[in-house]
């Protein structure tokens, strides 16, 4: 998408005041943009059956582009990022420590574009979809557990933009949006 709206280009390496950097191609993936989080009540009557609501986020990506056209001698950078927003219920199943659960899931998608001077666009999606989980739970004292968490948050395929970036446009795109999240924290047993 920024490829598209023009911020591709190649920038050759040097130092200006801000510091010193190497030659880079753009647009950059982050390859680790951000942590997500996950927050889960669950009931259990029977020992074998328990139903969840879960509430969480993910940032799924942040791309950096760089256009020389823009401003020559000195170039553009330009920005693009998304974060999500989750409220599921699961019903799971359990076999000693472990569990396994599905449920729907309705997602808030905000994708955002921002170049150096800070005009910011953004778009917001909502979106029904699914979560697939498997988890364990181990006791760790009398109501303390550990909690390994495994998600397939399905959001599927959305369209982004199109957003304006610098007086310039970049093109709607469908984007997949679907993801795993790992998540290890404590809970309460009640």
């Amino acid at each position: 998408m920024l490829e598209a709206g023009g911020f591709g280009s190649f920038m050759e390496g040097g130092c200006q005041i801000e510091g010193c950097f190497v030659d880079r191609d753009y647009p950059v993936t982050a390859s680790d943009p951000g942590p997500g989080s996950n927050l889960r009540v669950g009931y259990s009557q029977w020992r074998r059956f328990e139903v969840a609501i879960s509430t969480g986020s993910a940032t799924p990506s942040e791309t950096d582009g760089f256009s020389e056209v823009l401003v020559p001698d000195f170039g553009r950078y330009s920005a693009m990022g998304s974060h999500l927003r989750m409220f599921a219920s699961t019903a799971n199943l359990r076999a000693g420590f472990a569990s396994i659960g599905i449920g729907p899931a309705y997602y808030r998608l905000r994708t955002w574009a921002g170049s150096e001077d800070e005009q910011i666009d953004e778009a917001t999606v909502t979106k029904v979809g699914g979560l697939l989980e498997a988890a364990g739970q181990f006791p760790m004292f009398k109501k303390l557990i550990l909690d390994l968490r495994l998600h397939y948050r399905y959001v599927g395929s959305t369209e982004v933009g199109p957003l304006q970036l610098a007086s310039r446009t970049l093109p709607a795109t469908r984007v997949d949006f679907s993801h795993a999240f790992f998540g290890i924290g404590l809970g309460l047993a009640f």
